[in-house]
């Protein structure tokens, strides 16, 4: 797991210890909360081998992609957001993350024949067949369009078909895969170096850490 999604983890055990001990969760829904987290990482495992089979099922088309956009709603939509950093750095194409209804606004106009979409599939009835409509609409116009769904009978090829709990706020370890694992396979596969002179170039006049990293 990357280290900024374990990070996202331990702030939620400190955020469930601090209200147990303020007396905002009670025993037992404190007890809940921790067990539905046991629950999201133990479904890592399985969802990670769910994740690299689908990166094989279609990585000769991934690798062909030059600008992704990814949509998802609340939890998924952050992960997209951490998602479209590791595409941009690594891949080094335009990624853009946004939510749901803010992309039906105004953003499809976007849409051409070689933007690669990734669509998170919510679960909330009604806004699950929104989702899976916008899916089959911009099929119509590129041939990269991948849903990412805990619906096991979800028969397309290009879906991701994960283990979900069904709970927003640990939908980000889910969501997180697709994207992480274009970063990690894509650029090996196109032939992609890493790093570049004009980041060296940026970072040295412009510090990314604190005390440029010492």
């Amino acid at each position: 797991m990357h280290i900024r999604i374990a990070s996202v983890m331990c702030f939620y055990v400190c955020a469930l210890e601090a209200a147990l001990a303020c007396g905002v969760l009670s025993e037992e829904r404190y007890r809940e909360e921790v067990q539905l987290l046991y629950t999201a990482a133990s479904q890592m495992q399985e969802n990670i081998g769910r994740a690299e089979a689908w990166f094989e099922r279609n990585r000769q088309e991934l690798v062909k992609i030059h600008k992704y956009v990814l949509v998802g709603c609340s939890g998924a939509f952050a992960a997209a957001t951490e998602g479209c950093l590791k595409i941009l750095e690594t891949i080094k194409v335009p990624a853009m993350s946004f939510e749901f209804e803010e992309y039906l606004h105004g953003p499809i106009i976007l849409t051409d024949e070689e933007l690669g979409g990734i669509f998170y599939i919510s679960d909330a009835p009604g806004e699950k067949e929104r989702m899976q409509e916008l899916a089959r609409c911009h099929a119509h116009f590129s041939p990269y369009v991948y849903p990412v769904t805990g619906d096991e009978g979800q028969p397309d090829p290009k879906a991701l078909r994960l283990l979900c709990t069904g709970r927003d706020h640990t939908r980000v370890f889910e969501a997180v895969l697709a994207p992480q694992l274009l970063a990690a396979r894509v650029p090996e596969l196109a032939g992609i170096p890493d790093g570049s002179p004009m980041y060296d170039r940026y970072t040295s006049s412009c510090p990314t850490k604190y005390n440029n990293g010492r």
